[in-house]
Order: structure tokens, then C-alpha cells, then sequence
């Protein structure tokens, strides 16, 4: 008979080893839906680019362009008190912040005008993105529309994204650009803090680079990868969006690497904490 310690550490032993055989059944999966959805001559392309002195300029220029890529529907105050401030105070300063309406009405659309800021900059689209009429089908596409509009406009050197009611913690962006460069990474995820329904917060520590470990406003990449958008079709793998994405970003071979802290507080849906505590 097993003593009570014994038991239990074979128990953690066993769930170690179910966690590890998902994860490679889950990254077999990613590989073969990868293999059909990347274009060949990315495969290439990718390589190719890399070695070119445009590439390598994101990890040699002092304090590169980083574009913030948001999309938002009608909702500006909370994108005003909290996910606004938490972008335009970064102690890295050059930044350009891309925000895109997916149809917003006009209540939002003029408060969204009227944020004077050389580095913002708001487009809103002319109608709402066509998304699946199945509540969970939509959500996993929903906004890929003004997202991929944002990458269109995005000029930085590193792009990155932050969902339109979170916030960022203050030095993130400085951290982040400082890692990309000393190792020459092409992607980079993090741990997030996730509000509970108590309000309190509690860390993902987003130890791999797998599905549900990776949350898109917790990653960093260099421009390059924009040639690889946001698919509106994921949706028939029943697969997010931003998932359906990073999974070939890792399939082509890129230099990814987590970086440890936690730089992201992702607040519950409707929720109206108030965030000056938070970056």
C-alpha cells in the first residue's frame, strides 16, 4: 500500500504526464491544419526574409516603431478610462496606436475623434464585419475584420495587440522590446493576470506555446508576420482566430520565447473595476 504522500505524488506525476500527451496530441493537430493553411512559398519567403537587413533592423535600431493594434465596437468609455491610458503612458515612448471600429455607432465614433495624440490614430470601418450567426462561432472571429485593417496601417518595426477593455502594465512595451532585441526574437507570449468573478486577480502563467496558454493581447512579434493575417474561416475548426494565427507562426519556424513576468491585466467581460491600480 501507497502512504498518503506517495499517492499523492504519483497522482501529480500522472496529471504531468495526461498534460504532456494533449499537448502533443494538440500540437500534431496544429502541424497537419498548418501545413494546409500556410502558402509554400511562405515557407520560403519567411527564411529568406529573415537574413535580409530590413528584417534584422527591428533588433538593431535604437527604440524601433512598436504599432498597438485594437479593435473595438461600441464601447469607448472603458477603451477611454482604461485601455487608452494604459497604452499612451508606456515608458516606452515610440509607439503608434492603431484603433479600428468595426462599425462603431456615432456616440463612439466622435468620443473616439476627439483623443488628441500624434501617436493614436482611429479608423472606423464603414459597416460591421460579417461574422457567424452561432454566439460561439462568432466569438472566436469576431473583430478579425478591424484587426486585420489595423495590421494593414501598422508601420512599427513590432506589432502587438490589446483587447479593448484590457490594460497594459506600464513598462510593458520597454520590456518587450528589450527582450525581442537581445535574443532576436520574431515572437514573444507572456503570463496575463485574469480578473476573477470575485474581482480579485490571479496569473496565467502561460508556461507553453499552445492553445489556451496564448491570449492575444499577451503577445509581440516583428512586423514580418503581418503577411500572415487574422483567418475569419478559423472559426470552422472550431478555433479562435488569434489561435488559428499564432499556431502558424510557430509552424514556420519562428524564434519565439515566454517571457516571464506577467505584463497584461485582462479584465472579466463587463466589468467596471476601476484600473489606476493596475499600470
Amino acid at each position: 500500500m501507497f502512504g498518503k504522500k506517495a499517492q499523492e505524488k504519483l497522482a501529480r506525476r500522472m496529471q504531468r504526464s495526461n498534460e504532456f500527451m494533449l499537448r502533443e496530441i494538440s500540437d500534431g493537430l496544429d502541424s497537419i491544419r498548418s501545413a494546409q493553411d500556410i502558402p509554400l512559398e511562405l515557407y520560403d519567403g519567411f527564411w529568406r526574409a529573415r537574413e535580409s537587413l530590413e528584417y534584422q533592423a527591428a533588433f538593431t535600431e535604437s527604440e524601433p516603431l512598436v504599432s498597438i493594434c485594437t479593435a473595438t465596437f461600441n464601447r469607448p468609455d472603458i477603451l477611454l478610462e482604461r485601455t487608452l491610458p494604459s497604452v499612451l503612458n508606456q515608458s516606452y515612448k515610440n509607439i503608434e496606436y492603431i484603433v479600428v471600429g468595426d462599425g462603431v455607432d456615432e456616440q463612439a465614433y466622435k468620443s473616439l475623434l476627439e483623443i488628441d495624440d500624434p501617436r493614436f490614430h482611429f479608423v472606423n470601418l464603414p459597416e460591421r464585419g460579417q461574422y457567424p450567426l452561432n454566439p460561439e462561432l462568432r466569438w472566436m472571429v469576431a473583430g478579425g475584420v478591424p484587426l486585420n485593417k489595423a495590421l494593414e496601417l501598422s508601420r512599427g518595426r513590432f506589432v502587438t495587440h490589446l483587447d479593448d477593455d484590457d490594460a497594459y502594465a506600464s513598462d510593458r512595451i520597454e520590456k518587450l522590446v528589450n527582450f525581442a532585441q537581445s535574443q532576436k526574437l520574431d515572437f514573444i507570449w507572456h503570463p496575463f493576470y485574469t480578473e476573477t468573478e470575485s474581482g480579485d486577480w490571479q496569473v496565467n502563467e502561460a508556461q507553453h506555446f499552445t492553445h489556451g496558454q496564448v491570449t492575444n493581447s499577451g503577445v509581440f512579434y516583428h512586423q514580418w508576420l503581418n503577411t500572415l493575417p487574422f483567418d475569419l474561416q478559423s472559426y470552422r475548426y472550431r478555433e479562435p482566430g488569434d489561435w488559428n494565427r499564432f499556431r502558424k507562426f510557430k509552424h514556420l519556424g519562428v524564434n519565439a520565447a515566454r517571457f516571464p513576468e506577467a505584463l497584461l491585466y485582462h479584465y472579466r467581460e463587463g466589468s467596471q473595476k476601476a484600473s489606476s491600480n493596475t499600470f
